[in-house]
Order: C-alpha cells, then structure tokens, then sequence
C-alpha cells in the first residue's frame, strides 16, 4: 500500500517539507491523526516515534551541517541515554514548520524487533498493551474518515438526523487533557457538514475554578453555537452519568443520542456499519436503541 502511495505522498506534501513522519507510537497522537481532513498535519510535540520517516535532500542536510561536530541536543534535567531521545536529535533539529506527520498509517500495524513490541505479545503492562490498542484502531479505522462533504457513499441517515453528542472533559494540566481537548475540536470540525449539536461536560477540581479551564480558550470549534460548554465541580471520583441526564429532557428533540469519550473520534467512528445494524435491527424488531462501543476489540 505505501509503495502504490509514495508518489502520490510526495506530490502533496507540504510546500517546504523537510519530514515527513510515517508513523506515531502516542494513543493520542493517533485519535487526533485520524481525525484530521488532511493528508498530513504539522507535526506536534506529543506525535512522538521515529519508526518510519521520510526524509528528503533539504533536511538531511540540515541535519549533518547541525551535527557534523557531534553536538547533540540533551535534555539536562534528564540523565543518561533518555536525553538524547530520537524526537528531538531528528525532528526538532530541523527549521519550525518543516515537519509534518501524515494522518494515513501505513506502518502502525507492523511488528517491529524494538523491546515494547516485544513484550506486547506477553505483558499486560497499559503502555506495552497499547501497542496492540493501536494496531486493532488502525485496522479497524484506516480509511473511513468521513469526506469534508456528503458523499453518495454517505449513510442517509447520518445526512437526514440529527444528532446530540455528549462527553466529559476532566481539566487537568498535562498531555492527556491536551490530546483529549484536540480530539473533541477534531471531533466537531469533522461532524460539520451534519445535523449535531454538542454538550461538553468540563470537569473541574476545585469550585475556585468553576467555569474556567485553562488552555480551552484556544479552540475556536468549542465556542460555536451549536456547541455547550457546561463547567461542573468534583474533587474526586465522579459518574458522568450523572451529568448527562441533565439533559434528559432535551435527548426526544434529536433522532440519536450519541455518548462517547472524549478521547475517541467521532469522525472515524463506523457510521456505515452501524446504521447498518442498525436498519438491520429495526427490521426484525422495530425502531430501538442501539448501544455498544467501537474501541478495543469490542464489536
């Protein structure tokens, strides 16, 4: 498949490219890729891996010019071989914007002789197990991103509903909030051309902080009309059950409620497959709810 690609990848690269990154071991990294409407993506801090790459004439000079006197970029709060991570010798070496990662997984779904794809295969350890995560979403994704407009391959459905979404945001300053934040704009930009409204739950810790959320303001998509956000305190544990049926009495304006997480992207969500069953089971038993989920190895 990359072979049959290659040429068609380098005529649409990015004016200026000096990267381009094949592949990405980050969960979040992915969610988000899968979500874009582009064939590449500047790349992001939290795209980590350089498992596969392509790199042209401009960029590896930069690099041996960068390098010819063996001066590498170490990180000094941290020790040891993990200063000299791959990411930043390769791709943060390399003039800003230059870099872009493709939002298509060619190589995601191959094994690879590295000591995590290793003990993938006997280890039930998350960041090991993870590898497997990501090769069963790529291979049941790749591919389905929805077209930035209908199509006659579109689901009719999907045109003609309408459709209440609904997720919860726990703010928290690191990583995971971040990629969670950008997969629900990606979610929005991708669900556009539909009839969907939003209601985003924002779960703060403390009530000094009630109806703030720091670093949300950068999200253009969070601030549309057709988009809620509802700011709640908890300190601790909580049901995001419980907020959701806030909105009980809206749930008949809308043919479909849709309940996902906020790390999963509704742009690749199976729509075909699921109205699928989903005519399917009304034929035999009426008009009815239908649950399930789509991550993991779930059906």
């Amino acid at each position: 498949e990359f072979g049959a690609d290659l040429e068609r990848l380098l005529t649409d690269a990015p004016t200026g490219w000096s990267i381009l990154q094949m592949s990405s071991v980050s969960t979040k990294g992915i969610l988000q890729l899968a979500s874009a409407g582009a064939m590449f993506q500047p790349r992001e801090r939290q795209f980590y891996g350089t498992g596969s790459y392509l790199i042209n004439l401009f960029g590896m000079t930069q690099l041996r010019d960068r390098y010819a006197k063996r001066q590498f970029l170490r990180k000094p709060w941290m020790p040891g071989a993990g200063s000299l991570q791959a990411e930043g010798v390769i791709y943060d070496a390399l003039p800003e914007g230059s870099v872009h990662t493709s939002t298509h997984f060619y190589f995601n779904v191959l094994d690879f002789a590295t000591t995590v794809h290793v003990m993938s295969n006997s280890s039930e350890w998350y960041a090991v197990s993870s590898v497997a995560w990501q090769r069963n979403f790529v291979h049941r994704h790749r591919g389905r991103l929805l077209p930035a407009t209908p199509t006659v391959a579109t689901p009719e459905r999907l045109v003609r509903s309408s459709f209440l979404a609904m997720t919860t945001l726990v703010c928290r300053n690191n990583t995971g909030f971040d990629g969670e934040s950008r997969s629900i704009a990606a979610s929005i930009r991708a669900m556009a051309p539909y009839n969907f409204s939003w209601a985003v739950y924002v779960i703060v810790p403390d009530s000094s902080e009630e109806g703030k959320c720091p670093g949300l303001e950068s999200f253009r998509e969070l601030r549309q009309l057709n988009v809620r956000m509802l700011y709640r305190v908890s300190g601790g544990r909580f049901s995001k059950w419980v907020y959701y049926t806030e909105d009980v009495e809206q749930f008949a304006n809308y043919d479909f409620l849709m309940v996902f997480d906020a790390d999963m992207g509704l742009s690749t969500f199976p729509w075909a497959e699921y109205f699928r069953r989903y005519e399917d089971y009304a034929a035999k038993w009426g008009i009815a709810p239908v649950t399930g989920s789509v991550r993991n190895r779930s059906p």
